[in-house]
């Protein structure tokens, strides 16, 4: 069965980040995406369409301020 939600460890095993830029690229999609951690089923976790949106992107994320 496929995920619905990345954690941070995920995050950092897919892309082969620290634990620090895992965190940081966490934060930056939440601030992108307009993510509410309150509709998220727990906490450190994301939507797995959006995490991979936000890696594939690649120079259109660096656009958004």
């Amino acid at each position: 069965m496929e995920k619905l939600f990345y954690s941070n460890k995920d995050i950092r095993e897919l892309y082969e980040i620290s634990e620090a830029q895992a965190y940081r690229h966490m934060r930056r999609m939440k601030e992108i995406y307009e993510i509410d951690e309150n509709r998220l089923p727990r906490r450190g976790v994301l939507p797995v369409a959006i995490v991979k949106d936000y890696f594939h992107q690649g120079k259109k994320k660096k656009d958004v301020q």
